[in-house]
């Protein structure tokens, strides 16, 4: 009976943990936060349990499509988090997502191996999965397949790295598709990364750039609407796909208007930090913030 190899959360909400991120292709002010020392000691666990120092490592390529469309599937909405990118697809006639597809094309390969590393690291089981050539599925430089209990060939996941950019491939429920082929949906991914040829020796992943981000006041009180003047410019001279976070003990949130404006609409008092990250067409993203004070009405 082969062990269910479950990723901590549930597939419903996928939940990564942002201490463990690996430093990926990106510009701007913010870097994501340092792991904890436990955090640090499992890794190392994980790093020396798989092998890590013998995976293979592939050549560098300028990204994968953040707009990636695959057969047979519709594509939900794109979430962005320093980088990761999570969309789930679902049949033509269904209501409910048959997988989720998480991608992170990092600015070298050793930042894609710790985000397989990072994948890993977040079993429940302390078992080893077996390597996707293990099981006839050749994807990426490097691979790992999760089996599910949905079936005796039901797979739960499948994560690979590929030069530069990592995958994972999660059933949104196994046991509702025990038949869905994530080998074939896997090795699409990667046919589309493969797709792209390599970047010339010396030569480095671009991400996107934002010139401009301010807000018509850096003061305001709740309630006030402050227009954003943003300006992008795409390393793939594509449509890149932009994210607001707003942190702090301020409230708000941003919308953008059918004039194409954002505007930042306040609505609880306190320090904001406006954050905005954005995604290129080819998958590397970059992320700025500013700073404003909401006082109360």
């Amino acid at each position: 009976m082969r062990a269910r190899t479950h990723f901590r959360g549930g597939l419903a909400s996928i939940v990564v943990c942002l201490a463990a991120l690996p430093a990926f292709a990106q510009s701007g002010d913010e870097a994501a936060p340092e792991p904890s020392p436990l955090a640090r000691q499992h890794e190392a666990a994980v790093r020396a349990r798989y092998g890590h120092a013998g995976w293979a490592r592939g050549e560098l390529r300028a990204g994968l499509a953040s707009s990636l469309e695959l057969p047979g599937f519709v594509r939900g909405a794109l979430q962005s988090d320093r980088g990761l990118l999570t969309r789930t697809f679902r049949r033509p006639d269904a209501k409910q997502p048959s997988f989720v597809l998480e991608t992170l094309v990092a600015g070298s390969v050793d930042a894609a191996h710790e985000m397989l590393l990072t994948w890993l690291a977040g079993l429940q089981s302390d078992r080893l999965v077996p390597r996707a050539a293990e099981v006839g599925l050749d994807v990426g430089d490097v691979g790992f397949v999760g089996h599910s209990g949905a079936g005796p060939k039901a797979v739960a996941w499948v994560a690979f790295a590929r030069g530069n950019v990592a995958v994972r491939v999660s059933a949104f429920d196994p046991r509702r598709e025990p038949d869905l082929d994530l080998g074939a949906i896997a090795r699409r991914v990667d046919e589309a990364i493969v797709a792209e040829p390599p970047l010339p020796a010396g030569a480095s992943v671009r991400a996107p750039e934002i010139p401009v981000l301010v807000a018509e006041r850096s003061a305001a009180v709740a309630g006030d609407r402050l227009r954003l003047d943003l300006s992008l410019v795409d390393p793939g001279r594509g449509e890149p796909h932009v994210q607001w976070v707003v942190g702090g003990p301020g409230q708000g949130y941003v919308e953008r208007s059918d004039d194409g404006v954002y505007r930042l609409f306040t609505t609880g008092p306190g320090r904001i930090t406006l954050a905005v990250e954005v995604t290129g067409s080819t998958g590397t993203f970059a992320r700025r913030s500013i700073e404003l004070e909401v006082a109360d009405d």
